[in-house]
């Protein structure tokens, strides 16, 4: 048993407010998830708006198919949640005629979408009784992110009404993005690198963009509460400032002490002298009654015209003047949610540049890098993250992230494999106290920068664990087949990374899959293997692992690993030589299929947990896991 979510919005043209037909969305969602729920399904309306059996919340879960956000900034389009991974039914009734060769459209903006490869939808189709009805259906599998319902018909555009698709794993609000400040973090390093082609250069404004849709989303997590504006805040009342020393002319009684350095101005300076009858007591004989009308002292004062200042005010005059860009941009200028937040997010920012502190800073002249008070102190530390992020990282033609970050949605599977990877790599550096050089992780041409692969991801460590001397190599994309140095028994194989430990002359590889998959990538793995000559009894197994995920489908169980993602850490436990564990790390809040405890070995097979936005506790928690697994290997 199911019940039908629905909702039906009135779509109205942007220009003459005439109405243009009625969309209804529908899904499924099952009887038990509705018993289940704390808050209540109901029905409800708003102006342009109709609900049947919508929960209405302020934090969106990550398994009902529609719901009505109540939270206060949001505009009430975008209030409708959707979710990824789902399939919903799509019905435009309209006011008119639908005429495919007049130029009428359902959902423009999608299909824009779809022609970038972005979003997966079936094309529209109209109704054999009802020449004003398109039927839809629509999936954005992987896909997450804000876009826009609208259509076109009898000449006529309706303004585009937002939604929100949401992530069963990750938490969009939140963890999304922080993954993406990781991301941006990790481009952002290969900038420091004293001898990396991209060492120190500034002029970013000249690079030709793709698209400002990445520069829109850093936007949206630079102005979230806890971010820029509470760090701006903090530092507000907190103005780093130093005594500067400076001299001026200052009449000779106003002077409360005369030093060397002044006498010799006076004498340097004749014409600055005049004759008295009353010269001050202890005059030197040899001045001849002649003392200065002036004399230049020497003071101090504090000052907040300081590097740390200087580069504040650089990061608020170029995020008002991306946001003024965007705005005169094709995402600017159309009626919606991109629009009415960038909007708000100008009107902050105007706000920062209007208090008086900006008029007594002037133009920053280069980046203080060093400086003490941006590496520690608080409120400047995390403006001075900002800053990079925002001029460096997301100004890099980083291929992966910018093919992903395309356009309105955003492919959540390759961003969290990246994210998992840099992860990894900050743990490793934590154990060993190894620096991992930029400039071994990315290839770069001048302002293009790539991941590397395979043989070239090699990233070597090197450590002392409980009295034993482990070197290590960290590989990202590694292929083990029968031909390679490192061999598979059968075919080969790509995990996503892999761990090569040397310890006592002898090796052992451990390998981490990241598992941010819809069902079809896992079944399509097993697709993979049964196109090769397999035995009747792999053929058998092939089954069990397919009917285990249809077991896990059926229960609707909360974890976002999958049983066959299990089976697929066994292919290369068995599969590929020396391997001593294979491991899924995965977006959720579920422990780990196993423990992790200080004097128990790590099981061989297993899932992990690790998740984004859990303010360094998910580092923490990889480095114990980790830990475990090469104390298990060495052992």
């Amino acid at each position: 048993m199911s019940i039908e979510q629905r909702v039906i919005i009135h779509l109205f043209d942007s220009e003459t407010s005439d109405k243009l037909g009625d969309l209804k969305i529908s899904a499924q969602v099952s009887e038990d998830l509705v018993e289940n729920r704390e808050v209540s399904f109901e029905d409800f309306s708003t102006r342009k708006m109709e609900f049947k059996n919508i929960p209405r919340v302020k934090d969106p879960d990550n398994v009902t198919p529609i719901e009505y956000c109540t939270k206060v900034d949001l505009e009430p389009g975008a209030r409708i949640m959707l979710l990824e991974e789902n399939s919903y039914q799509i019905r435009f009734d309209s006011e008119y005629e639908i005429d495919e060769e007049r130029g009428d459209e359902i959902f423009p903006i999608l299909k824009k979408e779809e022609d970038a490869g972005n979003v997966i939808l079936e094309r529209w189709r109209l109704d054999e009784e009802d020449e004003d009805t398109v039927r839809e259906r629509l999936n954005f599998h992987s896909y997450v992110g804000k876009s826009f319902f609208d259509v076109k018909v009898n000449g006529k555009e309706s303004s585009p009404h937002p939604f929100e698709v949401r992530s069963k794993k990750i938490g969009y609000q939140d963890q999304y993005p922080a993954m993406i400040s990781d991301l941006s973090e990790a481009a952002a390093g290969l900038i420091f690198e004293k001898e990396a082609p991209l060492y120190q250069e500034f002029d970013f404004d000249n690079r030709p963009r793709d698209t400002y849709y990445e520069d829109f989303m850093f936007l949206e997590y630079l102005f979230r509460p806890r971010q820029l504006p509470e760090a701006y805040e903090y530092v507000l009342n907190h103005l780093y400032n130093r005594l500067e020393k400076k001299r001026e002319m200052k009449p000779i009684h106003s002077a409360s002490s005369v030093g060397s350095h002044e006498l010799i101005e006076m004498v340097s300076n004749p014409e600055n002298l005049s004759k008295t009858e009353n010269p001050p007591y202890n005059w030197p004989e040899s001045m001849g009654n002649y003392v200065p009308r002036e004399v230049n002292i020497e003071s101090t004062e504090e000052s907040i015209d300081v590097p740390e200042n200087r580069l504040l005010k650089n990061l608020l005059l170029s995020v008002d003047k991306l946001i003024f860009k965007l705005l005169d941009s094709k995402y600017g200028k159309e009626r919606g949610y991109i629009r009415d937040k960038l909007k708000k997010y100008q009107n902050t920012v105007q706000d920062f540049l209007s208090h008086d502190w900006v008029d007594q800073v002037s133009e920053l002249q280069h980046v203080p890098s060093n400086s003490q008070v941006l590496q520690k102190r608080e409120g400047y530390r995390e403006i001075f993250q900002y800053f990079i992020n925002f001029n460096f990282a997301f100004r890099l033609q980083w291929k992966e992230m910018r093919e992903n970050l395309r356009g309105y949605n955003r492919c959540l599977h390759e961003l969290y494999e990246y994210w998992c990877y840099f992860k990894i790599v900050k743990v490793l550096e934590k154990i060993t106290g190894c620096k991992v050089d930029y400039r071994d992780l990315f290839e770069t041409e001048e302002w293009r920068i790539e991941v590397k692969r395979g043989n070239k991801s090699r990233l070597a460590f090197q450590f002392e664990m409980e009295g034993e001397e482990v070197n290590m190599e960290l590989m990202y994309n590694k292929t083990f087949s029968r031909n390679t140095r490192e061999p598979s028994y059968s075919l080969p194989f790509r995990p996503d990374y892999t761990l090569h430990i040397f310890v006592d002359n002898e090796h052992h590889f451990v390998h981490f899959d990241a598992k941010y998959r819809s069902e079809g990538d896992v079944i399509e793995f097993y697709d993979k293997i049964g196109s090769e000559k397999i035995s009747k009894d792999e053929e058998m197994l092939e089954k069990d692992e397919k009917e285990a995920i249809e077991r896990d489908q059926e229960e609707n169980i909360k974890k976002t690993y999958k049983n066959a993602d299990i089976y697929k850490m066994h292919t290369y436990k068995d599969a590929i030589l020396r391997t001593e564990g294979a491991y899924i790390l995965y977006p959720g809040d579920e422990n780990a299929v196993f423990r992790v405890e200080e004097d128990q070995p790590i099981p061989s097979v297993g899932a992990f947990p690790l998740t984004p936005g859990k303010d360094g506790m998910e580092e923490e928690e990889l480095e114990r896991f980790v830990k475990g697994v090469i104390r298990t290997v060495i052992k």
